[in-house]
């Protein structure tokens, strides 16, 4: 059992919410006999797998290596999970919320069978004003969920320090822009700053634009590279990465897998067990389901989707057939809610179903028009997928005015409270707010209204009189979305929708990509490159859809605009080489080639250009493509870049022909043979991240080695990599190195990582001239002296070292970051040389007396977090500030910041200042975070962008 709720009494009530909260499947109900559509999740729940590749649906089970996520999450103790809509992520999260709540640990491995889980649902937060990790929490604690934390913080944050939480972050992908660098910031820093075990999870889609929103100047990645210059391309390219990972970004990356045979036939037991009934009915309509299911390769594919899966049980529980397409089992699940529940109720509407869905079409539209618009608004961005209550009654309004029905006064309320509790599909989400079900709901019925719109006699044309159509839904609209993953999905059920009109698949084609949209200069500049690939992914996806309208005659006449992007990709990514490392973002081709139906045109593109590819990155491939491309490979010498991480390669003999091949990037795969890679001797960069690694051998004859990464092996010994006398970065986080023999070696040395690892001195370092990037946090190093003569040191991560000195520091006089959070009580005194200093991170460490660093005069960023100082006067004489945290300091007077002209940020969360009269005036300052501070008189700050949550009072 979980020892949790003996071990802490306060927490029983919280647990109880959470159970309650998590612990059923929410999907729209039965038009039988029950009022509540929700079933308990034990009664339900089948276990999902992941697995390191994305396997499409398609592809046979067979050959599917999959994972058990508990078993996973036990081992790498953090995860980021990655699928398609419906494939099951919240559910995964749903399960283990209400599993831990509940008090079971029967099931789950030691480590994580006493944790508290921590269930942050990121489409429920309030999301508009978060700045850090802790106002993300204090959004939680705002929530229903937590109503029995909300005035107990400090017990949360007491399990997060000792780390025996489980932080569960469903639905990254659904972060507007506008607040998704903040968001992403504050959960990084959260996991930076607490050893607790993370499960996070994002629509696969989405993950791409999430690493995208890492380019923003407040990552780590982005500071490091303004005050950092390289010597070499390599160097900037590691530096990068390795600061990436530093910023949470680079969590374990693994795929929800599609359901196998055997999950579908529990699902299906399980579901018309719980629908009434004795065992062998159940299991004579399972068998009756499956059989359907079966009878056609398209509604195969798409039981293997966990929630398609559930709709089709539901269809098939009400009609006894199965649709086929996605959309068309949309619309079946839509009628049977819209029109079935009331009929089987006997209760009876003045309207159709089809009047009803019209109107929720309309809010639909209108929240996903909210959805994408508030991505350029971080005030409004918290509710893209949340609405008021007024807002969706004058929508409704609005929508039953324009089918040019009579209602009575107040019927769009009526409507709604109908629509809520009894269909299940637009649904309360907290006080007077509402979304739907599922976001694919809304994107489903968002497409619908499109079509109504486009359905409109005349439109075409252009001959419908604007008063006939909502011009929003224009020729300039539908070239225009395309452009924003946020309307893909939506996209895709259009096409669906409009399968079955005559002509519209292609006329739809030249709408959403008219002519020149696939067009690139000779430059690929990286905004060109991410506008046309972020199109040509829904272009692909259409065309992949077997419900989309084209059949293989209509595919080929349209589907060559996209030969040129998908190669132009490659060739980009070959100046890029730093993405050719990310797991999780699929390049263009890997869709194409994972597709069995575009896999032919992908394999003969590259075929008809096979002279001319330099480049490829590969990753979620099908086993058949995997083994065609392997074997094309070889008839690639002059290949320069290669990626296939997260593959299962088996041997890697196939690489024995590339001997031009500058850049491999082998991150997750699975291979036996690491030899090979040795044989290829103009190896620039490798990346063999969590590749099993325990021999560093076959890497030794490598000599014009630049960048090597190592991360997550169980490697121990680096002599071998000794020879490698041109290494300028070597990344070695989480190995099982205990020592740095042979690194003194590398005389070109410019970034070295070791974070996580046994390292305990640091004498190898002493002769290297060159090092500008060091990082050795959580290791064992207790002396830094032989940093003392490393001039060339600008960035230095030391954080939770059990350090006795920080003389060594002192000495480094050209540093410019300095990450020192979690260390002991030392003296400061060694930081008044580091007159260079830009930016200091102090967090959680137990300093008191900060007056050194008045002298480091360049100061931008000072981070002062939840130390011992008592009082910010040696702060006064530095001008340079930009961004300040003072949270959890008991300091109360802010005077000495009074003359900060160019302070832009400052963050005073549960301190005892009660006066912010010393920021007016302040010109440059535009946000102030008071969360857990009792501030009077905040209006004295007009202007100020104020980040306070339930624990702040003005």
């Amino acid at each position: 059992m979980n020892k949790i709720p003996s071990q802490n009494p306060v927490l029983k009530d919280y647990l109880a919410d959470v159970a309650a909260w998590h612990g059923y499947v929410r999907f729209l109900g039965l038009p039988t006999y029950q009022n509540s559509p929700d079933v308990p999740i034990e009664e339900l729940y089948v276990p999902h797998a992941i697995a390191s590749e994305n396997f499409p649906p398609e592809s046979a089970p067979a050959t599917w290596k999959t994972i058990d996520p508990t078993l996973k999450l036990a081992e790498e103790k953090r995860l980021l999970i990655l699928g398609d809509p419906g494939s099951g992520k919240s559910t995964l999260v749903n399960w283990f919320a209400w599993y831990l709540a509940s008090g079971f640990s029967k099931r789950l491995p030691e480590p994580i069978s006493d944790l508290l889980p921590l269930p942050l649902i990121v489409r429920d937060l309030s999301l508009a004003r978060i700045e850090g990790f802790e106002a993300l929490i204090d959004a939680f604690l705002s929530r229903p969920v937590a109503r029995a934390l909300a005035d107990k913080r400090e017990v949360l944050f007491s399990y997060l320090k000792a780390g025996q939480v489980l932080l569960l972050v469903d639905g990254l992908d659904e972060v507007a822009p506008a607040v998704g660098s903040s968001v992403l910031a504050a959960i990084s820093e959260g996991l930076q700053n607490y050893d607790c075990f993370a499960l996070c999870t994002s629509r696969i889609v989405g993950y791409e634009e999430i690493r995208a929103a890492l380019s923003s100047p407040r990552t780590r990645r982005a500071q490091f590279e303004q005050a950092v210059s390289s010597k070499t391309a390599v160097a900037t390219e590691a530096k990068r990465q390795v600061i990436d990972a530093g910023d949470g970004a680079a969590l374990p990356v693994y795929y929800v897998a599609p359901f196998d045979d055997s999950q579908i036939s529990r699902f299906a037991l399980n579901w018309y067990r719980d629908q009434g009934g004795n065992d062998r009915e159940a299991r004579s309509v399972r068998d009756e389901f499956i059989s359907a299911i079966r009878s056609d390769p398209s509604t195969l594919r798409l039981a293997r989707t966990p929630n398609l899966l559930t709709m089709m049980a539901l269809i098939y529980r009400v009609r006894a057939r199965l649709p086929s397409g996605r959309a068309l089992l949309y619309e079946d699940i839509s009628q049977a809610y819209l029109e079935s529940i009331d009929t089987a109720r006997r209760l009876k509407d003045e309207f159709s179903w089809q009047s009803k869905k019209q109107w929720l079409a309309r809010v639909a539209f209108e929240m996903q028009i909210r959805r994408v618009e508030s991505s350029g608004s971080a005030d409004r961005a918290s509710t893209d997928l949340l609405v008021g209550r007024d807002e969706v009654i004058s929508w409704i309004n609005a929508a039953i005015s324009e089918s040019g029905e009579e209602v009575s006064d107040g019927y769009a309320q009526k409507y709604l409270d109908w629509i809520t509790k009894r269909s299940g599909l637009l649904l309360p989400r907290g006080e007077g707010l509402f979304a739907f079900l599922h976001l694919s709901f809304q994107e489903y019925f968002a497409a619908l209204y499109i079509r109504q719109q486009l359905m409109v006699p005349g439109w075409t044309s252009g001959e419908a009189e604007e008063t006939e159509f909502d011009n929003r839904v224009s020729v300039g609209g539908l070239s225009e979305w395309p452009g924003s993953p946020a309307w893909h999905q939506c996209l895709v059920f259009l096409f669906e929708l409009m399968a079955g009109e005559k002509s519209w698949p292609k006329a739809l084609v030249k709408l959403c990509f008219p002519s020149g949209w696939a067009t690139l200069s000779e430059e690929l500049s990286d905004s060109e490159v991410t506008r046309v690939v972020t199109r040509a992914r829904l272009f692909l996806d259409v065309l992949a859809n077997p419900h989309g309208g084209f059949q293989e005659k209509a595919r080929d006449s349209v589907i060559g605009a996209c030969a040129s992007i998908v190669l132009a990709e490659q060739a980009w990514l070959a100046r890029n080489i730093d993405r050719l490392r990310w797991r999780g973002a699929r390049t263009l081709l890997s869709r194409v080639l994972a597709s069995s139906v575009l896999q032919p045109y992908g394999f003969q593109w590259l075929q008809d250009n096979a002279d001319e590819v330099r480049s490829l990155a590969l990753e979620g491939l099908s086993a058949e493509s995997q083994v065609r491309m392997l074997e094309f490979l070889r008839e690639l010498p002059q290949l320069e870049c290669l990626s296939l991480n997260g593959l299962n390669l088996g041997s890697l003999s196939f690489l024995r022909p590339l001997t031009k091949i500058s850049t491999l990037s082998l991150n997750g795969a699975k291979f036996v043979d690491h030899d090979i890679i040795g044989e290829l001797t103009a190896l620039k960069n490798v990346y063999l991240d969590d590749a099993n690694i325990r021999d560093a051998g076959f890497l030794s004859r490598l000599t014009e080695m630049h960048h090597l990464t190592l991360n997550s092996n169980p490697i121990s010994d680096i002599g071998p990599l000794a020879s490698l006398r041109k290494l300028a970065a070597l990344e070695l986080d989480g190995t099982e190195i205990r020592s740095l023999h042979g690194v003194d070696k590398l005389r070109r040395l410019e970034l070295l990582s070791v974070a996580g690892t046994e390292v305990n001195d640091l004498g190898p370092l002493q002769g290297l001239k060159k090092v500008a990037f060091l990082t050795i946090g959580h290791t064992r190093v207790t002396s830094l002296k032989p940093l003392a003569g490393i001039e060339s040191l600008v960035w230095l991560d030391i954080s939770k070292l059990r350090l006795k000195s920080l003389a060594a520091v002192g000495e480094c006089q050209h540093l410019r970051y300095l990450w020192a959070s979690s260390i002991p009580p030392l003296s400061l005194t060694p930081l008044r040389k580091l007159r260079a200093l830009t930016h200091l991170w102090l967090d959680d460490s137990a300093v008191q007396d900060i007056s050194p660093i008045s002298s480091c005069r360049l100061l931008e960023v000072l981070s002062l977090r939840d130390t011992n100082v008592t009082s910010l006067e040696p702060l006064r004489e530095l001008g340079e500030l930009k961004s300040l945290e003072l949270d959890g300091l008991q300091v109360t007077d802010l005077e000495p910041l009074s003359k900060m002209s160019k302070l832009e940020r400052l963050s005073i969360k549960r301190t005892s200042v009660v006066d912010v009269s010393p920021l007016v005036g302040l010109p440059k300052l535009t946000r102030v975070a008071v969360s857990g501070s009792t501030i009077h008189s905040l209006d004295l700050i007009k202007g100020v962008n104020l980040v306070q949550h339930i624990h702040s009072a003005a």
